[in-house]
């Protein structure tokens, strides 16, 4: 019963009793008062509330079917979790089973492409601990690299000392992916040579960060290293040589058993999805009690 609904009780007396006397009591005796157990009771009254909540989801069409919907989406969305993380290990050679090497070539080395900024250099370059001398030899070395590598040119930077190229590369992280540091280049000979080969590391992916990334050893560390390992055989050579060689290397993993993917989706991350699809539905459902209250 609605609050302010007033309840109408109508009470017919016998005519045969004046008004003010008591009513007859065989009267009241002989009227048949039906009293329903418990289980009927139960059972009527779930029926009608069930009745009432059938109407009520039938005009709110909406909310009905996003309580409907929003637990299998959710599901679904944890099994193409599982499906892609499951896909993704059986297609990574360092986790799925090698029973053979499997050789990776070294290709050239790969231009960069300017990504934040409006340009990059291909490479960086420094002299750590040089005078005149070596600054000149390690010029003489770009030179010859940027002959070796040939079209399209690529592009080097110089740098005093190693230190400015780190603040560089921290003020401009996407400049550049190589840093080549020559360690007093005036000492070497055809037993010595030092330098640092400083790289980026870090995996840059061309779709949805996860997708056709580029592996920067294979890229760009392992071919610069090749290139100028090859003109520094050319620099200090005692033989001449009819040009200037070329090092060609290949890298391969070690076979290996295949590696499970420790990471289960729908153990780890199960309860949190079916969680907030309850919660979900127990927001729109208290949503559609006040609605129905106002």
């Amino acid at each position: 019963m609605l609050v302010g609904e007033i309840m109408e009780i109508s009470v017919k007396l016998d005519s045969s009793n004046p008004v003010g006397e008591q009513p007859n009591k065989d009267a009241i005796q002989g009227t048949n008062l039906i009293r329903e157990s418990f289980p009927v009771r139960f059972l009527r009254q779930t029926y009608a509330l069930t009745k009432k909540n059938f109407i009520v989801q039938l005009r709110s069409r909406s909310s009905t079917a996003a309580q409907l919907l929003v637990g299998p989406l959710f599901l679904l969305m944890l099994l193409l979790t599982e499906v892609a993380l499951s896909s993704n290990a059986d297609n990574n050679s360092f986790t799925s089973q090698q029973l053979r090497r499997k050789v990776t070539e070294v290709g050239d080395f790969q231009r960069c492409l300017p990504h934040a900024e409006s340009s990059c250099v291909d490479f960086l370059y420094t002299v750590n601990n040089g005078n005149a001398l070596d600054e000149s030899i390690a010029a003489d070395i770009v030179s010859r690299l940027e002959t070796y590598f040939g079209t399209p040119t690529v592009t080097s930077q110089s740098f005093v000392n190693a230190s400015e190229i780190d603040s560089f590369l921290l003020a401009q992280p996407n400049v550049s992916k190589i840093a080549l540091i020559f360690n007093s280049p005036s000492t070497w000979n055809v037993s010595r040579v030092d330098y640092t080969l400083q790289a980026n590391f870090t995996v840059t992916c061309a779709e949805l960060q996860f997708l056709k990334c580029d592996d920067p050893f294979e890229a760009y560390a392992i071919p610069m290293q090749l290139a100028l390992d090859s003109v520094l055989v050319d620099l200090y050579s005692i033989d001449a040589l009819s040009g200037t060689p070329r090092i060609q290397a290949d890298f391969a993993d070690f076979p290996h058993p295949n590696f499970p993917n420790e990471l289960d989706a729908l153990a780890d991350f199960g309860t949190i999805f079916l969680y907030v699809a309850i919660t979900f539905n127990f927001v729109i459902q208290l949503s559609n009690m006040a609605y129905e209250k106002e």
